[in-house]
């Protein structure tokens, strides 16, 4: 069965990776003079020199798949799903991210493609420029949108039940507006991905919230009486605006150490102080009004921390390494910062080399009263006033 039917979950997630997209390297033709023709499917196999021709009834797509080394990729699965006046080339293989290119139709029927393929490491890629002639694609004549409404968490299950393994978010119009970012394109492996880290990464990705109401569309396309779903589930308008969090924090990371945790601690708050972190995740509707989304054990993150109410006096964020099995200075931690829906900054850990095994990487503070951040960014053995000594004196996890 197709993958562009059914996107097969087969590949392991492993990491949080942010990169510039897919690779976009076609030698196509002059993208003049387009032309329709009836929808058609064909599929194919990259031979040893990376090389499969897809045939269709008018066009010819001569595809060579390389890694990112430029070496050819025998045995990738590629596939052609032709519109009216656009086409679909995609290609996937185990262990990689899926490549595409979009072709519009013209006079030129012999198409000369060349796509690399990245090696998988998470649970998404975003890339920040629009893959060219997408608009063309979603909007092909052929092309039928079914539009529905809904928070993330639907979205999510939608896409699962409908897409599977793998499949984009395409952030438009009012809701790409929430960020203030424009168009938003993030590609996701679903597998081992859950509402919360669902949640996370279309806040960080493009600040929309876990409350927020959207109208979201799935897009089919029919070939010979038969329906295939495109990969991509375009989000637009914004029926239901919630209110603002006051301050987010998200933590993500690389493979090792494995497990990073979240710690936030808070002034004093109806006469006491609080610690949010693993073993003690707050509440957003009762004090400490702020909570940890997940406790992420198993590298790349995302973990997001969330202040519901500022309240005043200074709040402390930092991170430790819970697992010790590396360094915080090597671990390429990153944390992304929010004031409601805009992004105060992101922060990389110091690349000190000085560090030790559970070490202490104090981020940040904010001010309750102002709303202020202030940027700490250190790494000590020791944590921030009223953080454990060692690891033993945490609770267990």
């Amino acid at each position: 069965m197709s993958k562009l039917k059914n996107w097969l979950l087969r590949l392991p997630v492993l990491a949080l990776v942010l990169a510039m997209g897919f690779s976009f390297n076609a030698c196509t033709e002059d993208d003049t003079e387009e032309t329709s023709h009836a929808p058609e499917y064909v599929t194919g196999t990259t031979n040893s020199g990376g090389y499969t021709e897809l045939q269709l009834q008018h066009y010819t797509v001569n595809l060579t798949v390389l890694n990112e080394a430029g070496t050819p990729v025998s045995g990738a699965s590629a596939e052609v799903l032709q519109g009216e006046d656009t086409a679909l080339l995609w290609v996937e293989l185990a262990g990689y991210y899926p490549a595409f290119e979009v072709l519009p139709l013209n006079s030129q029927t012999t198409r000369n493609s060349t796509l690399h393929l990245i090696p998988t490491g998470g649970f998404f890629q975003i890339y920040e420029t629009d893959p060219s002639h997408i608009a063309d694609l979603l909007g092909d004549g052929s092309v039928t949108a079914h539009c529905y409404e809904g928070t993330l968490s639907n979205i999510l299950d939608t896409g699962m039940s409908t897409l599977g393994g793998f499949w984009s978010v395409r952030v438009t119009g009012e809701a790409a507006a929430l960020g203030e970012a424009g168009i938003v394109n993030l590609s996701l492996f679903t597998s081992g991905i859950n509402a919360a880290i669902f949640e996370e990464l279309m806040f960080g990705a493009a600040t929309i919230m876990t409350e927020d109401v959207l109208q979201y569309c799935l897009y089919t396309i029919e070939v010979d009486g038969q329906q295939w779903f495109l990969p991509w589930i375009q989000i637009g308008d914004v029926v239901q605006q919630a209110s603002d969090y006051d301050y987010k924090f998200i933590l993500t990371w690389g493979e090792y150490p494995t497990d990073l945790d979240s710690h936030l601690y808070t002034p004093s708050i109806d006469g006491a102080a609080y610690h949010v972190f693993y073993a003690d995740r707050g509440n957003n509707v009762a004090p400490p009004y702020a909570w940890l989304d997940v406790d992420d054990t198993s590298s790349w993150g995302p973990e997001a921390t969330t202040i519901e109410q500022l309240y005043p006096g200074t709040y402390t964020y930092a991170v430790y390494d819970w697992s010790g099995n590396g360094l915080l200075s090597t671990s390429g931690a990153h944390v992304e910062i929010f004031a409601g829906r805009e992004r105060v900054g992101g922060v990389d850990v110091p690349a000190t080399g000085g560090d030790g095994p559970r070490w202490w990487w104090t981020v940040g503070t904010v001010n309750g009263s102002s709303g202020a951040f202030t940027l700490v960014n250190t790494l000590n053995a020791s944590g921030p006033a009223g953080a454990p000594m060692r690891r033993e004196d945490m609770p267990l996890k």
